[in-house]
């Protein structure tokens, strides 16, 4: 797996493309470059605002239509985590318990599951069972 062109990668707010992305951003590139599936944009939401973001993240990986919870990750699955109590980050699984992830301050990198993430703990993990484009 090629990932070394992800870690120049910016930080953008909202952002959905190599010029800049936000974690889930990074997510959809991932998605669409290695698993050749069009995930929905998902960018209507307002990042800065904590509470909105965690609904967010949590009703668009509640849509049954595209997401399944699963108890053990694989490469591919979407890893979300809470921070202040709320679903507001997202991370790539690269198998089943590391991942790649976007963060505000330190870019992309990767993490462990199985290792505190700082602020962040792990919500659940889902997979992604929608149709691809």
């Amino acid at each position: 797996m090629k990932l070394v062109k992800y870690f120049t990668i910016p930080y953008s707010d909202l952002g959905r493309s190599e010029s800049g992305c936000d974690c889930y951003g990074l997510v959809y590139l991932l998605y669409r470059d290695l698993l050749n599936i069009t995930m929905p944009l998902y960018d209507g939401y307002n990042s800065e605002d904590s509470l909105q973001l965690g609904q967010y993240v949590e009703g668009s990986t509640a849509d049954r239509n595209n997401w399944v919870r699963v108890n053990k990750p694989k490469k591919g699955d979407l890893a979300v985590f809470n921070l202040h109590g709320l679903p507001q980050h997202v991370a790539f699984m690269l198998d089943s318990h590391r991942f790649i992830e976007m963060t505000r301050y330190a870019g992309v990198r990767q993490g462990s599951i199985k290792i505190a993430e700082g602020k962040h703990t792990l919500a659940y993990i889902c997979r992604y069972v929608g149709e691809g484009k």
